[in-house]
């Protein structure tokens, strides 16, 4: 499993990176209503959603980024410890999208980028996915 390097803070200023997204706004309240009280925020980043959480109340576990077996070693936790009639709200980047088609960055495992471009994300691993994974 990777061992991963966290985002440099000080040199974010995209707005998308800060702010949740609009997803995250009907979940929290959606949420609240049905009495949940904690959130796993697998892949966090800057921890933008965790923090929008957190300011409502959750208590909040967040994982940073990792390969094909930490996310593996994830989803089999998750599995593990998901409450009957919890819920899981998931989103993953395509292995079909143009970044991790036509990327140059180098491959830790067939589903994992090491970002090498100047800024917040680099040497930060990404995982990508597609129907079979």
């Amino acid at each position: 499993m990777v061992e991963s390097k966290g985002w440099e803070w000080e040199q974010v200023e995209h707005k998308p990176w800060l702010e949740p997204v609009d997803q995250v706004y009907y979940l929290v309240h959606k949420w609240a209503l049905l009495g949940y009280h904690s959130i796993l925020d697998l892949g966090s980043g800057l921890g933008r959603h965790s923090i929008f959480f957190a300011k409502h109340g959750f208590k909040v576990y967040s994982i940073a980024h990792t390969d094909t077996l930490g996310m593996r070693k994830t989803i089999g936790e998750i599995r593990r410890v998901l409450k009957t009639n919890g819920e899981v709200y998931a989103s993953v980047r395509s292995k079909d999208s143009q970044v991790f088609r036509e990327s140059n960055y180098p491959k830790l495992d067939p589903n994992t980028l090491i970002n090498k471009e100047d800024g917040p994300e680099y040497d930060v691993p990404h995982y990508f996915a597609d129907i079979d994974d």
